[in-house]
């Protein structure tokens, strides 16, 4: 995924979003099964593809507001 497609996915509605999650899980669904059946010859898209979903989420939990600010430490016990 470049970087233009990355701004233009970061400017979608949260429902758009959870769309694409749900064909690239599809896509993931029927990689993995051409991979089972020996017809897939370029592994590295199951990677990639796994990648764009998790892009997908990330940004919706970040226009949700759950994704802000990074995690908090936890405090040091003595």
């Amino acid at each position: 995924m470049k970087r233009d497609d990355r701004k233009v996915i970061r400017e979608a509605s949260v429902e758009e979003l959870r769309e694409k999650v749900q064909a690239a899980r599809e896509q993931l669904y029927r990689l993995r099964h051409q991979l089972r059946l020996g017809q897939l010859k370029q592994v590295s898209i199951i990677r990639a593809k796994k990648r764009e979903i998790a892009f997908y989420l990330t940004v919706i939990s970040e226009k949700k507001g759950s994704g802000g600010g990074g995690h908090v430490r936890a405090e040091k016990r003595t």
